[in-house]
């Protein structure tokens, strides 16, 4: 399932179904952007489509900025992989921002 959020709108699209993974060239092209291609796509047949009641985001003030935590209360995510991977020490988190900074649009 795939739950499509949208900044400033409370209600949400739920998308239940089977999802593929393609790596077709004429299916990438399709999705190039701004010079880069994707590596893969997720292609999902759907089998239910429908609107969540918006009560739970409202509840939480999900897009409320004053609701949410100061980012330095957080892991970092050389914190989270250090812990999910089980690892004796973060990773140099440097790296991850080259990556992104290299790979991301």
């Amino acid at each position: 399932g795939i739950i499509f959020l949208i900044p400033n709108v409370e209600e949400t699209l739920r998308v239940n179904g089977t999802a593929t993974i393609h790596a077709e060239p004429e299916l990438l092209e399709r999705f190039e952007h701004q010079g880069k291609r994707p590596l893969t796509v997720i292609r999902v047949q759907c089998h239910e489509v429908f609107l969540h009641c918006p009560k739970a985001f409202m509840r939480s003030r999900l897009w409320n900025p004053e609701s949410w935590p100061t980012r330095d209360t957080l892991p970092t995510l050389g914190q989270m992989l250090r812990d999910h991977a089980k690892l004796a020490e973060a990773p140099d988190e440097t790296l991850f921002q080259a990556q992104m900074r290299e790979t991301l649009y």
